[in-house]
């Protein structure tokens, strides 16, 4: 990591350091289940949840000590919903991973798709070939104008920063630009106002794409596999912040 990449990583961290809902970890492309040739390889029926992940797809964590099977829970939204990542992460944790329907994610990702709880608090969700991923939190506690504000003050990351607008929803888009250069990695990373910019409740998507495994982080990818960005926004912000 560069220098100028810690420095983001850190201003980002300093606003997720309260117990809130945050993005972290990458997938490990390794076991997973067989799953259905046309859905969501992490879901199995399960009689009283709906659906729930298989028991392998935490393999697939870089970080399986600190990944949670995912089960099928219906999404509280707006008010609601930042109430129970304040007093319940993991429950509301399980809520991100089920706003986006099997339908969607196969839309967005491709058959075979699977998701998982990352760290107890935030949601990922990654195509069958581990190149290209959604991930999603909620931040009760900061309003979008603090992450703004936070930014723009530091001359190292005002440069990282820009403002826009996804489903009518204000955003912030930040990055450095080895972030959308084509090559290795790379990553469209967003925070959005869950509704009043000045007002505590944000939403964050990181869509991540990178390299099939094996390759070195000099071979190209397909940028546009993230055009799907603002529309996956847009269903995430539908399923979660209606109100908005």
């Amino acid at each position: 990591m560069t220098r100028a990449a810690a420095v983001v990583a850190l201003a980002v961290g300093t606003l997720l350091s309260a117990c809130t809902t945050t993005v972290s970890g990458n997938a490990n492309p390794a076991g997973g289940m067989s799953g259905s040739s046309t859905g969501d390889a992490s879901a199995t029926t399960t009689p009283s949840n709906g659906q729930s992940s298989g028991q392998a797809v935490c393999e697939r964590s870089s970080e399986p000590d600190e990944c949670t099977e995912w089960t099928d829970t219906e999404p509280a939204t707006g008010q609601q919903l930042l109430t129970t990542v304040r007093n319940n992460p993991a429950t509301a944790a399980q809520m991100l991973c089920s706003a986006l329907t099997q339908q969607q994610l196969n839309t967005y990702l491709g058959p075979r798709h699977y998701r998982y709880v990352e760290a107890g608090t935030s949601c990922a969700m990654w195509s069958a070939d581990d190149q290209l991923a959604i991930r999603v939190g909620v931040n009760a506690q900061y309003p979008l104008s603090e992450y703004l504000a936070r930014f723009r003050n530091d001359e190292r990351l005002a440069s990282q920063v820009s403002e826009l607008t996804i489903a009518g929803a204000p955003a912030m888009r930040s990055g450095l630009p080895s972030a959308n250069d084509g090559v290795g990695t790379d990553t469209e990373d967003l925070v959005i106002a869950a509704g009043v910019p000045e007002q505590p409740g944000v939403m964050q998507v990181q869509v991540l794409l990178r390299q099939p495994r094996g390759k070195s982080d000099s071979t190209p990818v397909d940028r546009r596999r993230l055009d799907m960005r603002d529309a996956a926004v847009a269903d995430l912000l539908d399923a979660l912040f209606p109100q908005r």
